[in-house]
């Protein structure tokens, strides 16, 4: 006897970009009205922050990473201007990345700062936090992850 599996049902319901990824900032890339509407939200550091509500997970994810790659080029931005050069691995990326996605403002650039260069391996990190409160902590721990990942590919 044949066993045959439905076609699932995709739900074509609005997605709020800030509490199903997230985000706080808005881009401009997209269609107000057609793709989105405006809402605005207080963020954790009691903020206010526009974001939107997507009119499908689509376009939600495409939002997701075009901020992820516009904090990530931040990041190189801030980098240069300190004089640590365009030569990261890819480790660096992805833990610089990381740290401007949560912190593209000031924070994010004093943290870079204090690192000295694009090596982050000085800065403090709270090993014995189950849930750290810095930035770079959650860097380390998220990186970390990545790198477990990569490495049981290929076990």
């Amino acid at each position: 006897m044949a066993c045959e599996l439905a076609e699932p049902k995709l739900s074509r319901k609005i997605v709020n970009i800030f509490f199903a990824i997230v985000i706080d900032i808005f881009l401009k890339d997209f269609n107000a009205g057609d793709e989105y509407i405006v809402t605005i939200h207080i963020n954790e550091l009691g903020q206010t922050v526009r974001s939107g509500d997507f009119k499908n997970l689509e376009l939600a994810l495409i939002a997701f990473g075009a901020v992820a790659q516009q904090r990530a080029q931040k990041a190189i931005n801030a980098g240069k201007k300190l004089g640590y050069g365009k030569s990261m691995t890819g480790d660096q990326l992805y833990f610089w990345s990381y740290v401007f996605f949560q912190s593209p403002g000031p924070r994010g650039q004093s943290i870079l700062k204090n690192a000295g260069s694009w090596d982050f391996s000085g800065l403090p990190f709270d090993k014995e936090t189950k849930y750290p409160l810095g930035i770079q902590s959650k860097a380390y721990r998220i990186l970390a992850t990545w790198r477990y990942v990569e490495l049981r590919k290929t076990l």
